[in-house]
């Protein structure tokens, strides 16, 4: 979907089971790092207990999934729809007007500003991934 301000790409991100310990997330880049993997957005968050989740996105998917197999890490992918623009009050607005009016719901979302661009994720429902993909043009 492109409209004057807005651009969406439906992409793929993985995410990776990992322990909530310090240095769990320090050795994950270290590794990549080591892989020559550039990654074009990385989350952590601990979930239950002494579990912990990462999720990743990679400009080369080929070189992230030979880098995990020799971290021996096994990632999973995730459908993900990026969406940038103009940086300007209400930039995602429009977008999340037509996910309502759709009547979908999506399990996330992260946004961020740099300068005169944002830069956008969202993460649908399994159930529900065709759907929001028709509704954003992708």
């Amino acid at each position: 979907m492109t409209n004057a301000s807005v651009t969406v790409k439906r992409i793929t991100s993985f995410v990776v089971d990992a322990e909530n310990k310090p240095g769990t997330m320090a050795k994950f880049m270290k590794g990549m790092r080591e892989g020559g993997v550039d990654l074009m957005g990385v989350w952590a968050f601990a979930t239950i207990g002494e579990e912990a989740k990462i999720h990743s996105i990679p400009w080369d998917e080929k070189k992230f999934l030979e880098t995990c197999k020799k971290m021996g890490i096994d990632p999973r992918p995730r459908t993900t729809y990026y969406i940038t623009g103009e940086n300007r009050v209400g930039a995602l607005c429009e977008t999340l007007d037509k996910i309502a009016a759709a009547g979908i719901n999506f399990r996330a979302l992260d946004a961020i500003s740099i300068g005169d661009k944002f830069r956008a994720y969202i993460w649908g429902d399994r159930t529900n991934n065709e759907a929001l993909a028709k509704t954003l043009g992708v």
